[in-house]
């Protein structure tokens, strides 16, 4: 056993592991974009009614105002409502709340002003600015699953290798 090394399989068996996991948080990222950009496929302008933010720091930050808070500063974070008018494809006006929490700057828009948003095919009142790329689902999903595969295809010979020489 002294002569053997099985360094190869060790290697081997956490590349695939860790292939395997990335295929896994790939598909459901993937799965989960895919569904939203199918829910949601409409495009439609929306009017801005009304504008509601709220802000959120930490005790280091919680007596600054917004406007003195820098990009620089990771440790506040911003809900904001949005309160919008749309037309569905039937030709029906809907008014409906569009719901953000971001770590960033609030988003700028202007009351009166038109955006394009998407509203739910499944419940036209649910409504959204933007729909989730479903772009890095798709990478970690086809290199996850691609690692999985090359792991397993070369793991096969490497232990009959080891089974030769008996090693295992």
């Amino acid at each position: 056993m002294g002569e053997c090394t099985i360094g190869a399989v060790t290697y081997i068996m956490v590349a695939g592991l860790g292939s395997i996991i990335t295929g896994i948080v790939g598909t459901v990222l993937y799965s989960k974009a895919r569904d939203q950009q199918y829910e949601y496929n409409t495009r439609t302008p929306c009017l801005l009614l009304n504008k509601i933010s709220n802000e959120t720091c930490n005790a280091d930050n919680s007596d600054r105002s917004f406007r003195q808070v820098t990009p620089s500063l990771k440790d506040c974070y911003y809900d904001e409502w949005f309160f919008v008018n749309y037309p569905t494809s039937d030709g029906t006006w809907l008014n409906s709340t569009i719901h953000e929490t971001m770590s960033s700057a609030q988003r700028p828009v202007e009351i009166g002003q038109t955006y394009p948003c998407f509203y739910s095919r499944k419940d036209g009142t649910s409504v959204i600015w933007q729909q989730d790329s479903h772009i890095t689902g798709k990478i970690m999903l086809i290199a996850g699953w691609t690692g999985a595969i090359i792991s397993l295809l070369c793991w096969e010979p490497i232990v009959f290798h080891l089974i030769d020489r008996e090693c295992l």
